[in-house]
């Protein structure tokens, strides 16, 4: 579909960190706020077909460290241990 913000990803990203930080409690409401109805840019079939094995490459990535995802976020749902209990 084509986009109407050629910097769609890099505020998509300043949204997730914003949301994260607490500085935006609701993302749907921010980039509803954000829409623009500037220049249309459409994607380039060319470009779309080439960049079509890098997709595969990072989503075969992410399957591959789903364990690793796992068990990080399993480590940091506990508290280090106080600094007096290290001795």
């Amino acid at each position: 579909a084509p986009l109407r913000r050629p910097d769609v990803t890099t505020w998509g990203c300043a949204i997730l960190a914003g949301h994260a930080a607490g500085i935006f409690p609701d993302m749907a409401a921010v980039a509803r706020r954000s829409v623009d109805q500037g220049e249309m840019v459409a994607p380039r079939p060319a470009f779309t077909a080439h960049y079509a094995g890098y997709v595969q490459a990072y989503q075969q990535a992410l399957a591959d460290l789903r364990g690793v995802h796992t068990a990080l976020a399993r480590l940091r749902s506990t508290a280090p241990p106080a600094v007096d209990d290290i001795g």
